[in-house]
């Protein structure tokens, strides 16, 4: 690679040339406006030969979508994940275009991440009021209990819609990553910059309470599985009773149930999108859920008028509208969503004193730390002892032998005292000094 030497165009204007070598030894001629630019060209040049990036090759940002898209959609991912990263693809498409990926920074990615934040919510709002709008020109009467629920709930749907801009953002931030990490192994990009742009984190659920207002007590459950039509009663109170995500329930077949030992065996689920079979996400997904008397009697009554392979063969979008949402409605409880129904699961063993392992092998969670991070909030309902007293009760039974005479507060004993009235452990070890003076077996 030559310096760059100064050239006068035809127009008189002065210019900085430089002369170098492709990757595959071609010469290439590339003009600069100061000697600076053309000097900051070879560095870069020279980086991304040492990064194996051919300088000569132009990867325009839907070339590289296309080329990731080829081999890694197409291979082993969920529908769900696949159906997020071409929405993710299709919003950066709309931003970037035909750029050259090399020519995008980090800087260009933050003001795509800030500029779908705003986009993604003022579409989402601009439906919702269409809807609503819809809804209200209609009489009382004439309404469904569908769009009633939906009128009802209109403060929880603006809430979720605020923060499902900033959701679709770090979903972006998240696609991005991959793209440019893909891009960096076929040798397109010398880095990831994707990984300077930092993801939007919409406020957490714990710290809002969200999750704390939207779990039932055991009397709300009961009323609104009152509310529910009966033929739907088992499906509202396996949700509670087990703790099963939406698409366990709906991929549950009869032949899982063990009657014997009063236990299932959660080994597929339904996917949202496509609504195919699918084995559970984790290893820790399949797993067995004991169940109570009760909720046998019920399945066994619920097998009487439930023909075919499926426990509870349900499609997801009209349940919800048609049965969850209209029997909240009648029961006079809050809208709350079906995955509400785990987090009460979860919330209410934790506060039962339920061990946190065994509680989130119940959930599926492929590691303890999750269930602890999400449900921290419920151990403060635990009705158990100070840690102070159950360290002094520890103490107490390591120390003493579990026999520990309590001095009487009534009469006056001096502080000093108060260790003369304790009785020493017995075995062979011979007491302490201090104990040995009142033991009565010295």
């Amino acid at each position: 690679m030559r310096h760059p030497e100064k050239i006068r165009l035809k127009s008189g204007v002065q210019r900085w040339r430089l002369r170098y070598e492709d990757a595959h030894r071609r010469i290439r001629y590339k003009t600069f406006a100061t000697r600076r630019d053309a000097e900051a060209f070879m560095q870069q040049l020279a980086a991304d030969r040492a990064a194996g990036i051919d300088p000569g090759r132009v990867v325009r940002f839907a070339e590289l979508v296309t080329e990731w898209t080829d081999s890694h959609l197409a291979h082993g991912l969920r529908p769900s994940s696949v159906k997020h990263y071409k929405q993710a693809l299709r919003r950066m498409a709309e931003f970037f275009g035909q750029r050259d990926i090399r020519a995008i920074r980090a800087a260009d990615l933050e003001r795509c991440r800030n500029a779908l934040v705003l986009k993604v919510k003022a579409e989402r709002t601009e439906q919702f009021e269409r809807v609503l709008s819809r809804i209200r020109s209609k009489p009382e009467k004439k309404r469904t209990d569908s769009e009633r629920s939906t009128l009802e709930r209109e403060p929880q749907i603006r809430e979720e819609i605020a923060r499902g801009g900033v959701v679709a953002a770090a979903k972006v931030v998240g696609c991005a990553r991959t793209l440019w990490k893909f891009a960096v192994a076929r040798g397109y990009v010398p880095r990831n910059v994707a990984l300077d742009v930092k993801k939007p984190s919409p406020v957490r659920m714990v710290q809002t309470g969200v999750i704390d207002q939207n779990i039932l007590n055991p009397v709300e459950i009961e009323r609104l599985i009152e509310a529910t039509p009966a033929e739907h009663r088992c499906t509202v109170r396996f949700l509670f009773m087990t703790g099963v995500r939406f698409g366990e329930l709906t991929g549950l077949m009869w032949s899982d149930i063990d009657w014997a030992s009063s236990r299932v065996l959660i080994r597929r689920q339904r996917s949202a999108v496509t609504g195919e079979l699918t084995v559970p996400k984790t290893k820790a997904g399949t797993r067995w859920i004991d169940l109570p008397a009760d909720l046998i009697l019920e399945l066994k009554t619920h097998r009487l008028r439930t023909p075919g392979d499926f426990v509870f063969p349900i499609d997801d979008r009209n349940w919800r509208s048609r049965v969850w949402h209209v029997a909240l409605r009648r029961a006079g409880l809050r809208s709350i969503r079906i995955h509400d129904a785990r987090h009460t699961h979860a919330s209410l063993l934790i506060a039962s004193g339920a061990d946190v392992v065994a509680v989130s092998r119940r959930l599926g969670h492929a590691d303890p730390s999750i269930t602890l991070h999400t449900y921290s909030h419920s151990f403060d309902r635990r009705g158990v002892a100070p840690l102070g007293e159950q360290l002094a009760a520890f103490m107490r039974r390591e120390t003493f032998g579990g026999f520990l005479v309590v001095p009487d507060t009534s009469c006056e004993v001096p502080d000093a005292q108060a260790v003369d009235l304790m009785v020493a452990r017995g075995g062979i070890e011979p007491p302490t000094r201090g104990f040995s003076v009142r033991c009565s077996t010295n």
